[in-house]
């Protein structure tokens, strides 16, 4: 409704450690992992206000004025998104399910049949997560799961994908019988060397080699086509690091510090990760369900990088005095959560940077 909720435009969409613990969870427990999908999902919504659209001339739309009163959502609306989350959340909770309040693509089931056990919480029998119309299922068995898709599909048209293989690009291999679950993005890696004719490159040992340096005085900006193309590729980069490859993540990172006014010097540091990407498509993560199972953090900071130095006045030191700080979280033997990230103010000491970060 204009001036009320207009701009709420916002859908379902499970960050990508939501479905990594979730993938780590099932190996753990060794539950049955499924898809769905939701076919035409933004046309199931109602329209919460008046909205009118001009008829098309196959429709017999040619005469002034004629309009037609939309009764369902339509796609291309700029509110259809909002509706379609509204719609999935109302028939999910009336089908039993709770959404976690922190995180809304997440919603559990319990089977309120044998959940109390000497007064011991056994917990869900059943957990989903959504990602606008996928919709990643786990559950205790086969039977709780098609108990839920018997459900849903009286609710929406629905593709069975079966037991998941790939995941919005991301590919999916398990081994019950040796209790281990591997995610990759080979098949994505590879399109985008293709994409940014790359895929003939000469690999590198590693993304951003040692001894790199970035002059922060150096004007010779890129033109707006390849400053178009370094945002491109640095995006590319980006889902990827976010999937399945933490050994990018510091590369990723720096470049996206030169996004807004990328040099010619600049549009090197990506395609290094790109050459490094070439030798080492197939890098994933294992999820195992035997070893040590206990979750665990690691975290780290260095002390000022020496990459940034001033061309203008090499007797100034290099680095801006900042550290990066990165961390990474292990679940089922294998990660779910990672960062890099430059702090925020400048540290005097490596205990200082160690403190920050």
């Amino acid at each position: 409704m204009e001036g009320i909720d207009y701009q709420e435009t916002f859908v379902v969409v499970a960050r990508a450690e939501s479905y990594r613990i979730l993938l780590a969870i099932a190996t753990l427990l060794d539950w049955d992992i499924e898809q769905i999908d939701v076919d035409t999902a933004f046309l199931y919504g109602d329209i919460d206000c008046e909205i009118y659209i001009e008829l098309p001339d196959m429709a017999g739309g040619k005469d002034e004025g004629c309009v037609a009163l939309l009764l369902k959502s339509l796609y291309g609306l700029k509110q259809a998104p909002r509706i379609w989350a509204e719609t999935l959340e109302r028939e999910l909770e009336a089908l039993g399910l709770v959404r976690l309040e922190t995180e809304h693509s997440i919603y559990t089931l319990m089977n309120r049949k044998d959940k109390e056990l000497k007064g011991v919480y056994i917990g869900p029998d059943l957990v989903i997560t959504v990602y606008v119309d996928d919709i990643l299922i786990i559950g205790r068995n086969k039977t709780v799961i098609q108990d839920f898709k018997d459900s849903f599909r009286k609710k929406f048209n629905i593709k069975d994908m079966g037991e998941i293989q790939d995941y919005l690009g991301i590919e999916i291999t398990r081994n019950r019988a040796a209790g281990t679950l591997r995610i990759s993005q080979s098949k994505y890696i590879k399109g985008v060397l293709k994409r940014y004719n790359m895929e003939n490159c000469n690999p590198q040992p590693i993304p951003v080699p040692d001894g790199i340096q970035i002059d922060t005085t150096d004007e010779d900006y890129l033109d707006e086509a390849g400053h178009l193309l370094y945002q491109q590729i640095v995006g590319s980069l980006t889902y990827a690091m976010q999937g399945t490859r933490p050994d990018i993540t510091y590369s990723v990172s720096f470049c996206s510090r030169f996004l807004a006014k990328p040099t010619r010097k600049h549009m090197e540091l990506p395609k290094k990760v790109l050459r490094y990407l070439k030798g080492a498509p197939d890098f994933g993560i294992i999820y195992v369900r035997h070893g040590d199972n206990s979750f665990s953090v690691y975290t780290d900071s260095n002390y000022n990088e020496r990459i940034l130095f001033n061309g203008k006045d090499l007797q100034a030191p290099k680095g801006e005095g900042k550290a990066t700080s990165g961390w990474g979280a292990f679940l089922a033997g294998g990660l779910i959560s990672w960062s890099s990230k430059r702090q925020h103010c400048v540290t005097t000491s490596t205990t200082e940077a160690e403190y920050i970060g």
